[in-house]
């Protein structure tokens, strides 16, 4: 029976022994893991704090840029509709030399994982890799270029009269990506001084002799599927011929006053020539507001562009199929 007991006992000193040992280093292992909870929680801060601070360095805008990046990385521009910042994606060269006359551009491209974007790495649309359009901040001047690779740079040379702040627009394609618009600020000369902002153009604008008519220009609300119908005229009788340019019989590119993100690049719906002087674009717009519209035609072997401005009133919230509006 003692015999009985002893083993008894000696059971329970073990057991106890086992159980004291798991509760200490249960203990042990809880207070780790909140140990690491807490370090991680202040790592990630800290991350976050010194991100801030990092891009707030510079130009002051970086914070903006960077949330930019970080936000609207895969933005509505991958549709054709909105631009997303620039950020670490464009290299550009002596950015801050830039004065009026000459302007030499040089830059690099770069993917969302931070590799370079040669013309290998591009799509052809609508005939060219990189679709590189320069516009005043006020939209008063507005150009539409396409830069060529040469020794490891995308390189254009322009000339800018007005000194001020321009926005460059990048449309690109990248082959691992889709479709999308980076959009970078720059300054060439000096700030824009008294930026004058397009006036409503009631539709019509006339250069070099001939005159562009948007039919429906006061019409035209969020949420809906809009077509944009340009009549070509000259002396007051259509234009005989439009001649197909980048592929299409005309491009229309479109920007809304004071929001250089609210970008849209707009190619027609008509394919083939067109009869009387009418060319159709399909779009959508998504936010109301004032807009200037660039429609550039080809005619008798000139570009001519043509900037219409006109105001977007608020429509449905949502297209007639419930998707997103696009530019497109």
């Amino acid at each position: 029976m003692n015999k009985t007991i002893g083993i008894v006992i000696a059971v329970i000193i073990i057991i106890a022994a086992g159980g004291g040992i798991w509760y200490n280093q249960s203990k042990k292992t809880q207070t780790q893991m909140q140990a690491h909870t807490d370090n991680d929680g202040h790592a990630m801060d800290q991350h976050m704090g010194s991100a801030t601070s990092e891009h707030m360095e510079g130009d002051g805008h970086g914070t903006e840029e960077h949330m930019g990046q970080m936000m609207g990385e895969h933005g509505d521009s991958e549709s054709g509709h909105g631009a997303l910042i620039a950020g670490s994606r464009v290299d550009m060269k002596n950015i801050s030399t830039f004065k009026t006359g000459k302007v030499d551009f040089a830059f690099k491209l770069f993917s969302k994982d931070a590799k370079e974007l040669t013309p290998q790495d591009m799509n052809v649309v609508h005939e060219s890799r990189l679709h590189f359009i320069l516009v005043r901040d006020d939209l008063s001047t507005f150009q539409h270029l396409h830069p060529e690779y040469k020794s490891g740079l995308w390189s254009v040379t322009t000339t800018v009269d007005q000194a001020g702040g321009y926005n460059i627009y990048y449309d690109i394609s990248p082959v691992k990506e889709t479709a999308q618009t980076l959009y970078q600020g720059i300054t060439i000369g000096g700030s824009t001084q008294n930026p004058q902002f397009p006036a409503v153009s009631n539709g019509k604008a006339s250069i070099s002799g001939y005159t562009v008519t948007l039919s429906n220009f006061s019409e035209l609300k969020t949420g809906a599927e809009t077509e944009l119908e340009f009549t070509l005229a000259q002396n007051g009788n259509p234009v005989g011929k439009v001649d197909p340019y980048l592929g299409a019989y005309g491009h229309v590119v479109g920007l809304k006053e004071g929001e250089a993100e609210s970008y849209l690049h707009i190619h027609p719906v008509t394919e083939t020539a067109p009869q009387n002087g009418v060319v159709k674009f399909g779009t959508e717009f998504s936010d109301a507001g004032r807009y200037t519209l660039f429609a550039q035609f080809k005619i008798n072997g000139q570009v001519t562009t043509f900037p219409i401005t006109l105001d977007v009133n608020k429509g449905n919230e949502q297209s007639t199929d419930g998707s997103k509006p696009h530019g497109h």
